[in-house]
């Protein structure tokens, strides 16, 4: 009987920490996650968290025309975060297409400018994040253009 209740105990430990939000591995997201903008990983024994706040683009564009467009990002790590913009298409729609983001008080904001293409479609792109840590997430979205 012993026995039955320190192997449910554990199992019932198990079930909490995973409702919880905890996780027995670390590494980088990109995809398959409920929340894509939001990962916490350990390193070196603490949890550093890089979060996209904030993402404000009009995802609806006229052709041939540009749009301003902004994201902020927070971070745990000390330092800086890169960004990169990803696409299948051969042109860059942004300006910048990368850079680096210089945290104070472990946030950011980057403001930019997405020139549309001529042809009308949808168009998809992924903004990647990576902080000094090494930690990368990535913000899957899509513009329509007419």
């Amino acid at each position: 009987m012993n026995k039955f209740v320190k192997n449910t105990s554990w199992i019932l430990f198990s079930l909490l920490l995973i409702s919880c939000g905890g996780s027995s591995g670390g590494g980088t997201t990109g995809g398959g996650n409920d929340n894509e903008d939001t990962t916490t990983t350990p390193i070196a024994g603490q949890t550093t968290e890089l979060q996209l706040n904030t993402f404000t683009m009009f995802l609806n564009v006229q052709a041939n025309l540009s749009a301003q467009f902004s994201f902020d990002v927070s971070a745990e790590a000390k330092g800086l975060v890169t960004y990169r913009f990803e696409s299948i298409f051969p042109e860059f729609h942004f300006k910048p297409n990368s850079g680096v983001i210089a945290l104070k008080n472990n946030n950011g904001q980057v403001v930019a400018q997405y020139f549309a293409p001529q042809n009308s479609g949808t168009y998809h792109y992924t903004l990647q994040l990576k902080d000094s840590q090494g930690l990368t997430i990535e913000h899957p979205f899509s513009v329509e253009v007419n």
